[in-house]
Formats: C-alpha cells, structure tokens, sequence
C-alpha cells in the first residue's frame, strides 16, 4: 500500500489561463505548490490524530494480552475531518507520517505521551507507509473496492463492509511495517460512510483476534459534504474522533507568505503592508482559499500591476477567483451536483445532516457550544463568499426543498416565515442604513422606519424556546431564558434581556409572533399569514395583536399575501397603514356592503376617524356610524402595521412571493424551489431556509447526537 498522489479533479488548461494560475495545474512556474505550503499550526492536530489511532492499539493489545473480547467499539473512535473546503483536510493525511518525523512535532507529542507503551506506538507510526484514497465519485463499497484494487472487486458488485475490511488486512499482514490508511473525499460516499465505519471496525476485529504480532493499521477519514449522522450518532457501533483543524490567523499567514516569498512568491508581495491581516480577513483563514489568493496575487504583481493598499490587492484577486468555475462552485456555492439535492425538512437529523454536509461553507458558532469543539471549528464570517454572494448571486440558480415527511403536507405559512426572515438578513447585509430601509416598503411612516439597522452578521438569526399559555413544571437544569419565556406575559421581559441587532425566532407552535426584531428602542414582531383562501380578516388581526408583547415600544407588522375585502378596503397602495394607541372596529352599513375602520381614542364616546383606502378622514356626520364585530384596542407604545399584499410583494421579490402563493393554493404539494443559497443557513425547526444572498450558517444541536 505504498503511497499515492492524490487526484482530486482533472486540470486540462492552459499555461496562460487563469484557470491553471490559480489552481496549481500545467506550468504555474512553481508558485506555491500545495505540497510547499509550510505546516504550521498544525502538530496539535498531528497529535490528535497519533492518539486517537494509538489509543485503539492499545486496547487491543491489552485484549489480547487478556484474552478477552470486544463487546462494545463505541470507545475505540474512528479520526474524522469534515469541516469545509480548503480546510487542510487532505493536507494533513498526506503529511501526518511526515510530520511524526519531523523534530518540532515530535518534541510536542513526547511532552503529551506518559507511558512507555504510548512512546513505542509513536516510533512504530513514524516508520509506517501511508495509503492514500480518494473516494471521489464512490456512491458505495463496492466503489470502495474498485479504488483500493480494481482488479480484485470489478467483478463483485455485492462487495460491503466486510470484503473492505478483509482486503486491507490481508494487505497490510504482507509487510511487517504499520500503514496509515487515509480515505479522503468521503462524502460522495453520504450515508454509506457507516459501511466505511463498519469496515474500519472490521479490521480490528481482524487485528484482536488474528494470529502472531498484531499489525498496526492506523485509519484516518476526511472529506467535505459527509452528513453528520454518518460520521457518529445515536446507535452507532463506534466512536467519533473529530479531527478540527484550526484555521489559519494572521501570524501563521505572515510565516507562509514569508518562506514562500524568499522561493516561490514574487518579491513584490512582501511589499503590500497590511496583506496577512487582510488575507485573514477576505479568506476566514482557510489554507486553500489562502492558497489561490496568492497565486493570483503573485501573477498580477509579475505582470506589472500595483496596488496601493492590501485591500485593493485582494479586491482584484477576488475579482479574479470569483469566475474561477472551479474555485467559485467548491469554495462559494458547493458542488454542482448539490444544486439539485432535495433538503429534507423537519426530521431530528437535518440540523445535523447540514453541520458538516451541504453547508461547508461557513459553521456559526450556537449559543451554547458543542462540548469537546474548538473554536476552529467555527467559521467565521469570511469577506470573499460575502462580496462573492452579493455580486454573483443569480435568482434562476435554485434548489428543490422537501417540505415534510409523507403524509405531511407543506404550509405556505412555515415558508413565509422563513422567506421573510432572510429577506431581513439579506438586506441587513447590504448595510443599508435604517429598519426602513431593511424591510421597505413595509415600515414607511412608522416609529422604526428611521431606526439604524444593525444587525450581528456573525449570527444574525436565533431562537428561543416556544411561548405557551400553559405552565408546564420546571425542570432542574431550565435555563433562565427558559424560564422566562414559559409564558406570554413573560415576553416582555424576556425581550428586554436579549441582545440588540438580532432576530429571534420562538420555537414551533409558539402562541407569539412569527419573528422579533430587537433594537434598543423597541421591538419589532414580524407576523406572517397568506391568507391565499380567505384574505386575512380584521378578526384575524385581533386576535394575534393579542398575542403580542404588553409591555414597552413595540411595533407589530402584519405580513400577508392576501387580505380580505373589508381589510383591503381600509388598506390603501400608497402606503402601509398605520395604527396609533385607540379603538377600532369595523363599520356596519345598512347596505351590507364593506364600510371604513372607525377610531376612537378613549375607551368610550364618539367614533373620531374613518379609514379608507390608507386616508383617516374625520367623522363629521350628526348621526354616529355604528360599528359591527370585534373591537381591536391599540395599547399606548404599541403601533400597528398592515402593508397592502403589493408591499408584501415589494419587499420578498415576485418570484419568491409567487412560490408561496403556489404552495398555498397547491397545499398536497410537498417539493418547491426555493434560491440555492439558501444552503448558507439553518433554523431550528422547521428546517426551511431561503433567500437570495444569504451567507451565514445557524446551527444548533444537541451534544447527545454524537458519540464520544
């Protein structure tokens, strides 16, 4: 099993071609090659690695010592890499039995090992040969086995778990020395890495109950789009090593372009004061994206261009990187073929088959962090996919989203919420400067339409705990926010302790609004109904106005794509209409036909104002309207606002407010095509996602799903 280059995608370009610069491939005159990017900050993960495989032999050796069985694999854990592209992934496969040899690293892991049999691994390892496998395109083991020998399982399609295994081990007892097997670009493989799992354990059942020494097999899985559910969950026959690899900062940055530089790198590219800050920044420190955006740098500076600051150096590179087919599909929009992948929706596992699959690109971190993760493991917001989505973002591109299970059908409502919600986010990225501004034309004319809208790119969306009419018993470990919010008449204080420059989102079947807008000086509730069937009714809106906060400046926004008569009636185009602190009802005529929205300001007396068509008029006749139906009060600090269905339109975009339409006068439908970019976000539950230009990923979890 000696070692083998990897092939990760076919390079045919030309010297001159842009496409051949940046990639690495055809004759890019040696400008940092991958295999000459220096390895730093990386022996904590080399040790990781080391451990995790030797912690195996160990308890195998003490099992065979005792001549006992294995009845439980889940503590021997299988070492798997999963974050994004351009991680360093395949970079540390390919140079871990390097990097054992290497002095630095080895000093490292001695000053971590405490026993002797722990030192004797170590020296085994560092002579071990290295197998390297790439899985691309590998739907199964059967695939499997055709890239570990073509020969040998080209004729056995029923090829599993169990021939992978007996194949490796049958290998491996051919040499004495130990071998480092790397199976990469795994998760083409998707569902079936459990067999790639299964056939590790496999082997070592082979390497426990085989005759004479035990060989040493070390394994080592990695690659991006793996669902988390594959990898380790609830079940599982063993273990997870999650093998996090830091990304790159602005010191280790310094120290690539440095030794690069004095070989490989333009002269010139040291000159540029202020670019390891600013690669950092515009790459989020991911060594591959590091990597192209040097080669491009180098070539531009070789051809005579100049550039006065570092921000317009990488400005000109990410124009460059962004018609890159090859780096705009990995590193910005994923693999081609996901674009027409089917996201299921509200199964336990979504959240966790979006963590380290289809959404590679960035990983926020929760509230509450994963035990065991480092903060490598969070991407942060990186500048080069939001000028990417922003500029390059086309409305065609779109992705099929699976609305339920069978049996369940989709509700136009669920989407709206969701579509409205990123429509928020993405014009908040925009740093457009006013709520106003945010959410047109939906605010014109109310109290938060000149309000700074600020919102926390970093996490811009997150969710509290449902709010119910009920009190259910608290439980030792509630959290406070839990607490709070067990209640409506808790809503408010709830909103006062949470951060500005959020949405928030309740949990399902909340008795609340849709979505809460915090900012200093009040709160804005988002509530979303179509009303495709009927129209939303004033009754309607009486009764969710009920369900809103009571306390405090608060500005509630009714979002609908379809209102009845009399509502509309009273709705002007002009402009949204507003309501101030009073009552109001609907006025009854003797002809039955659809009246005006009276208003009052005191609780009793004359009825003061008409509403029609968005115009207050004053009510001037002797005899009084009278009114009919509910009578909807306005509290002092609270505002109303009802949008005519053409703001609605306005503020989603006609495409996406013509999918929820279609969907709720299609309810049995179960599939519909939102924007592909939806894949850079996450919801608790339900797990729909959309909209145009969207670049953060909200993931939360529970720690139970993985096991240790």
């Amino acid at each position: 099993m000696a070692e083998v280059p990897p092939q990760k995608r076919q390079r045919m370009t030309t010297a001159s071609d842009w496409n051949s610069k940046v990639l690495g491939s055809g004759n890019c005159s040696g400008v940092l090659p991958h295999e000459q990017v220096p390895f730093v900050n990386r022996h904590s993960k080399v040790f990781d690695l080391f451990q995790v495989n030797a912690a195996v032999i160990l308890k195998l050796l003490d099992c065979r010592c005792r001549k006992v069985d294995i009845d439980d694999w889940r503590p021997c854990r299988v070492a798997v890499a999963a974050q994004m592209f351009g991680s360093g992934k395949t970079t540390l496969g390919r140079n871990f039995i390097k990097q054992l040899k290497d002095e630095k690293t080895k000093t490292f892991i001695l000053g971590k090992l405490t026993g002797d049999d722990w030192k004797k691994e170590l020296a085994r390892a560092q002579s071990a040969d290295s197998g390297y496998y790439s899985l691309n395109n590998c739907n199964s083991m059967y695939d499997v086995g055709t890239v570990l020998d073509y020969d040998k399982f080209n004729d056995r399609s029923s090829t599993g778990p169990v021939h992978i295994a007996q194949y490796i081990f049958a290998k491996v007892r051919e040499h004495p020395r130990a071998v480092f097997v790397n199976f990469d670009e795994i998760g083409d493989l998707q569902l079936k890495v459990r067999e790639l799992r299964g056939a590790v354990q496999r082997v070592w059942e082979l390497m426990l109950k085989c005759d004479g020494d035990m060989p040493r097999i070390y394994f080592y899985l990695s690659g991006k789009s793996v669902p988390l559910t594959a990898i380790g969950g609830e079940g599982s026959a063993v273990g997870t090593k999650w093998i996090i690899l830091d990304l790159l900062q602005e010191e280790h940055i310094q120290s690539i372009v440095n030794t690069a530089i004095s070989a490989l790198l333009c002269p010139s590219v040291a000159e540029i004061q202020g670019l390891s800050a600013a690669l950092q920044e515009w790459t989020g420190g991911i060594p591959r994206l590091m990597v192209y955006s040097l080669r491009v740098l180098h070539h531009l500076l070789d051809e005579g261009k100049a550039f006065g600051t570092a921000e317009q150096a990488m400005e000109a590179v990410f124009e460059i990187l962004k018609e890159e087919q090859a780096v705009a599909s990995e590193v910005f929009l994923a693999k081609k073929d996901e674009r027409e992948t089917i996201l299921p929706v509200g199964s336990a596992e979504h959240a966790l088959d979006l963590l380290l699959g289809r959404l590679n690109v960035y990983i926020s971190k929760p509230e509450q962090p994963i035990k065991g993760m480092s903060d490598a493991f969070y991407i942060s917001h990186m500048k080069m996919v939001d000028k990417f989505v922003r500029k390059r973002y086309a409305s065609d591109c779109r992705v099929q989203l699976f609305l339920g299970d069978e049996g369940t059908r989709a509700k136009a409502e669920d989407l709206l919420e969701h579509m409205v919600a990123q429509r928020i986010v993405v014009q908040a990225c925009r740093s457009l400067p006013s709520w106003g501004d945010v959410m047109k034309p939906l605010l014109q004319g109310t109290r938060a339409e000149q309000l700074e809208a600020k919102l926390d790119q970093g996490c811009p969306l997150s969710s509290f705990p449902k709010v119910t009419t009920s009190t259910p018993p608290l439980q030792k470990d509630t959290s406070p926010l839990d607490q709070r919010l067990l209640r409506p008449v808790d809503l408010a204080a709830a909103m006062q302790s949470l951060d500005s420059g959020r949405l928030y989102r309740p949990g399902p079947k909340s008795s609340s609004a849709d979505l809460f807008i915090k900012h200093s000086k009040l709160t804005i509730e988002v509530q979303d109904k179509s009303g495709v069937s009927t129209g939303v009714s004033f009754t309607d809106v009486c009764q969710e106005v009920g369900k809103c906060i009571q306390q405090g400046s608060v500005l509630w926004v009714l979002v609908a794509l379809r209102l009845n008569e009399s509502l509309k009636h009273w709705v002007g185009e002009a402009r949204p209409l507003v309501l101030e602190s009073g009552f109001y009802q609907e006025e009854k005529l003797a002809d039955g036909g659809p009246g005006g929205l009276l208003c009052r300001f005191r609780s009793k007396g004359r009825w003061q104002k008409r509403i029609e068509n968005g115009e207050w008029h004053d009510v001037t006749a002797k005899k009084q309207p009278e009114g009919k139906g509910e009578e909807l009060q306005v509290r002092q600090e609270l505002q109303l606002v009802i949008p005519h269905p053409n703001h609605v339109k306005a503020f989603l975009g006609d495409s996406d407010f013509e999918i929820v339409e279609k969907l709720a006068k299609n309810p049995g439908d179960r599939m519909v095509d939102i924007p592909f970019l939806s894949r850079f976000y996450n919801f608790q539950k339900p797990h729909v996602q959309g909209f145009q230009d969207a670049l953060e990923v909200k993931l939360k979890f529970q720690e139970e799903h993985l096991v240790p």
